[in-house]
């Protein structure tokens, strides 16, 4: 390997050390800027987010027992019709 070579190869690294550099102090900005965020500018998202969850948790209780009812109901149906079936056939 020549002596070109060897430097032309660490130029490129060093290109690459650089923008690397570059690279992660932006991403820690980004990191800096996302932790003030949340506390202080995403509070209301936050609240609102919340409420949604708890009427859509309120929402399944509803669906739930509804259906709980018309298992009964339909239970219930079932009983009389094995009667009358039961009536029907005796006759």
């Amino acid at each position: 390997m020549t002596i070109e070579d060897r430097l032309t190869r660490l130029e490129c690294q060093v290109r690459g050390l650089i923008s690397m550099t570059g690279i992660d102090r932006q991403n820690n900005k980004y990191d800096v800027d996302g932790c003030r965020a949340t506390d202080s500018s995403q509070t209301k998202d936050i609240a609102l987010n919340a409420s949604d969850i708890a009427d859509n948790r309120t929402g399944i209780e509803e669906s739930f027992e509804i259906s709980l009812v018309n298992t009964d109901d339909i239970a219930d149906l079932r009983t009389a019709l094995e009667e009358v079936y039961e009536i029907v056939i005796e006759e």
